[in-house]
């Protein structure tokens, strides 16, 4: 689906996860997402504060204070200033875009790619990717450290999955070039992985939140011993 632009020009927009490459999202949230205002970032979290059920009146009147003195941010002058630019940067990221814009036009396309970046409520996964031609599969079982080769795929996932929690979505890049082998590949090996990683970066963010979602059931199905305050250690044979 594309949005025709009062300029006559045609933008195709990502509509789910799908239309979104791991490449894309590693810019976006590594860059891109940080340069949202931090005024709009409080006024939001004020926002989500006075509607809960159990704000104190105390704390009620203080919020309702603080959203009034940050009430600026709505005004067509800071907006023009600081969130359409921020709104531009976005789409521009996840579009390719260069066109001028109109505010109705950059308010749809902003919404639209925010929305897509969202994982999605009903997630499943499937052992089999099919992906630049090659076949990828999800691994019968996770890491091991018996041997040289299994503790070099345990540490490499393991620095993979701190790297994403420390705020670097490169991290979710590597997991996957860790845990998804090109079809008859049994053994980790650091060649496959930098061929992963290479191929990957236009792998679908869907694929990303999927084999998230194979790790959480993994994990519970097989009640692995995991280390769940720093999920550092991702590893032991599964067991029954």
């Amino acid at each position: 689906m594309k949005l025709i632009l009062r300029s006559g020009n045609a933008v195709d927009y990502p509509r789910s996860a799908n239309d979104i490459t791991l490449a894309e999202y590693i810019d976006w949230h590594n860059n891109v997402r940080l340069a949202i205002p931090s005024e709009i970032m409080e006024y939001d979290t004020l926002l989500t504060e006075l509607k809960a059920q159990d704000i104190s009146t105390d704390r009620l009147v203080e919020v309702a204070t603080e959203l009034e003195l940050l009430n600026y941010v709505n005004t067509k002058l800071w907006l023009s200033k600081n969130w359409h630019p921020y709104q531009l940067r976005v789409v521009r990221s996840l579009t390719g875009i260069q066109d001028e814009l109109t505010v109705d036009e950059l308010k749809y396309l902003f919404d639209k790619c925010t929305d897509a970046l969202l994982a999605p409520k009903d997630i499943t996964y499937k052992q089999i990717y099919l992906h630049q031609g090659i076949t990828y599969t999800l691994p019968s079982e996770l890491m091991r450290r018996s041997t040289l080769v299994e503790f070099a795929e345990t540490a490499q996932y393991e620095s993979a999955l701190k790297q994403a929690q420390g705020g670097d979505a490169t991290g979710l890049l590597n997991m996957c070039a860790v845990l998804l082998r090109p079809s008859g590949v049994e053994e980790y090996s650091e060649e496959v992985f930098e061929r992963n990683v290479q191929a990957f970066q236009t792998l679908p963010l869907m694929v990303a939140h999927e084999v998230s979602f194979f790790l959480t059931w993994l994990s519970s199905k097989y009640a692995l011993s995991l280390n769940r305050s720093t999920m550092q250690k991702l590893a032991k044979q599964m067991r029954d």
